[in-house]
């Protein structure tokens, strides 16, 4: 079913009780010292920011990348079941998963690497700590520029597929028909 814009605008306050008053109206953001032309896109660059944290702390035993995975996970679920709580779960998956499928196991490969970097920091083998690590740092430099490619298509599905398909059924259908044409 698709979602009624009333419904929609229930995504930007899902966190406050629905109710049927108008939202205040939203302050505009201050002006950047950096020419929006000049400036990355937030939507590539904090996910690539985060996939290269979680795989650079590997170097720490991989502790860290794991208690980056399990808060990504935890707010990824929280963050659902909310919506979901609310009777958007429909809609709140359909609106992610256009590009979250690519992202999330971009974070899931980079969190990957990161844990084989840790690895060869806690039990480096039969090699020493340093060829450990080297060999380590070559593996999670191929993923990590794997990564980079997702987090690219992903960053284009975002800006394009999502905002272009507007209504929920949309985004359900045009998922069906990719997976079908995935399996040739």
């Amino acid at each position: 079913a698709a979602a009624s814009p009333a419904r929609l605008s229930l995504f930007a306050s899902a966190i406050t009780e629905p109710t049927t008053a108008a939202a205040p109206p939203v302050a505009a953001p201050a002006p950047s010292a950096t020419p929006a032309a000049a400036a990355p896109p937030a939507v590539t660059v904090e996910p690539a920011e985060f996939i290269g944290t979680l795989t650079a702390l590997g170097i720490a035993g991989g502790i860290p990348t794991m208690v980056m995975m399990l808060g990504n996970g935890l707010t990824l679920g929280a963050f659902t079941a909310l919506y979901t709580s609310r009777g958007l779960g429909w809609d709140i998956w359909g609106w992610l998963l256009v590009h979250g499928v690519t992202e999330l196991g971009a974070v899931i490969l980079a969190g990957a690497a990161g844990l084989a970097i840790g690895r060869a920091v806690l039990a480096p083998g039969r090699w020493s700590r340093g060829e450990a690590l080297q060999r380590a740092g070559r593996q999670a430099g191929v993923i990590a520029m794997g990564c980079a490619c997702m987090l690219l298509i992903a960053a284009g599905m975002e800006a394009f597929a999502r905002q272009l398909l507007a209504s929920t059924a949309l985004r359900w259908a045009s998922k069906r028909s990719w997976i079908s044409a995935g399996r040739g």
